[in-house]
């Protein structure tokens, strides 16, 4: 169910504290959503995100025509490589940009706002599956295609093999990194005392700032706390962390994250 269809009467999240562990900016829509259905949101960001100038002039950049489309998996993509065209190109690129293939509804809405063309195939709910649906797809493999893949340092990589056995060519940019942003002691704390916390989790980084924000794992240890994840990779690293993963979105978007929590918590995680 659509969170955001619900009705108001209902407040699925009425009485539980949702973490958002994004930066504030990315967090405000989904902070939004949550008091709609009745939570308290808590915005106390994992990891922040540092956009890269890159320390040579981009050639590839003013080639763009020469791929027949760029792939992303993150909204943070298509913002650091907008960026990137912007410092290092001195002309607009987006009305001879390529077609993008993104993953997910963020990384999808950010290249609209930017006036990027978009080329949508079916079935795409994740790296894997984007890669399956390219492959797919017989004007990008017959002649194989070439892909530029903007990303930060942390992507998930698996996916570039399926595309490299069929012949078509990825140029890797790195044009953001993510860092941790620890939690206080006094924020972790706090969180202790409150009856329901739902933490949503949205990258590898933010489990891996988690753990060192919560090293003896007191969170992990009680019953109140519920840990959801907005995508597999994601899911895989808290697992591997040692964290019980109680929601996973079915597509990477915060609507579905946190229909995923609504759906944990009537099926009796409290």
């Amino acid at each position: 169910m659509d969170p955001m269809h619900a009705e108001k009467k209902n407040f699925e999240l009425h009485g539980i504290t949702v973490v958002l562990t994004r930066n504030r900016e990315a967090s405000e829509t989904t902070a939004q959503k949550v008091l709609l259905l009745g939570g308290v949101p808590l915005i106390a960001p994992l990891i922040s995100v540092h956009f890269l100038e890159g320390e040579y002039r981009d050639s590839e950049l003013t080639c763009m025509a020469n791929y027949q489309g760029i792939i992303a998996t993150s909204a943070n993509a298509v913002r650091g490589l907008q960026l990137r065209l912007d410092r290092h190109v001195n002309q607009k690129f987006s009305e001879s940009l390529p077609p993008l293939y993104g993953v997910g509804q963020a990384t999808v809405q950010a290249a609209e706002k930017l006036g990027w063309p978009i080329r949508q195939l079916p079935g795409v709910k994740d790296s894997l599956s984007l890669a399956h649906a390219i492959v797919s797809t017989p004007d990008l493999v017959s002649p194989p295609a070439r892909f530029i893949w903007p990303h930060g340092q942390m992507a998930d990589t698996r996916w570039l093999s399926i595309l490299n056995q069929a012949g078509c060519s990825v140029h890797e940019l790195l044009v953001y990194r993510t860092d941790t942003s620890l939690w206080s002691l006094e924020l972790r704390n706090h969180l202790l005392t409150l009856p329901k916390v739902a933490v949503l989790l949205f990258s590898p980084s933010a489990v891996f700032a988690l753990q060192q924000s919560d090293p003896e794992g007191r969170l992990q240890s009680r019953n109140d706390t519920l840990f959801a994840c907005i995508g597999k990779t994601t899911m895989q690293s808290a697992q591997d962390r040692g964290l019980q993963v109680a929601a996973v979105a079915k597509h990477p978007t915060d609507t579905e994250l946190l229909s995923a929590v609504i759906a944990a918590i009537q099926q009796g995680f409290w």
